[in-house]
């Protein structure tokens, strides 16, 4: 019951702070100013302070993204994936990553089950936006974008 628990909190908590990246990305603010928890570009402490989600290196979720900071989580429920038999285990696990990654067939494929219509030349500059958005946080985090990106 108690790692049941736990993993219904873990995944509150991933699926409370997600949203909050997509959010800043139509809020995309020059350099110098920072993405405030609303989503509005500026500068001080109303734009760069409790919240900050981009734009100034004091902004405390600028690098939650980490290695370490998954691992710090982690270490933070030390039951999860351990209550119960094996299988339930396993099941608790599975549900996690689940919920917390996405499948290696493309960027496209994402952008198809969420804004379908954009699709097929139905909206193609939003079709760009979105992978550049991609593509920057691809290079933010150090990693390869993969193939496939527009649909």
């Amino acid at each position: 019951m108690v790692s049941k628990l736990v993993a219904i909190l873990i995944v509150g908590v991933l699926a409370g702070a997600l949203p909050w990246p997509v959010l800043a990305q139509n809020y995309s603010c020059n350099a110098g100013l920072c993405c405030s928890q609303f989503g509005f570009c500026g500068t001080g402490v109303r734009y760069c302070g409790d919240g900050c989600q981009a734009g100034d290196a004091s902004c405390a979720g600028k690098n939650f993204y980490t290695r370490r900071a998954f691992l710090d989580a982690l270490n933070s429920y030390p039951e999860f994936g351990q209550g119960g038999y094996a299988n339930d285990s396993k099941r608790e696990i599975a549900a996690f990553f689940a919920h917390a990654t996405t499948r290696l067939i493309g960027f496209s494929a994402t952008i198809h089950a969420i804004n379908g219509a954009e699709c097929n030349g139905g909206n193609r500059d939003a079709v760009n936006a979105r992978v550049e958005y991609y593509e920057d946080y691809c290079n933010q985090l150090g990693v390869f974008p993969g193939d496939n990106l527009p649909c």
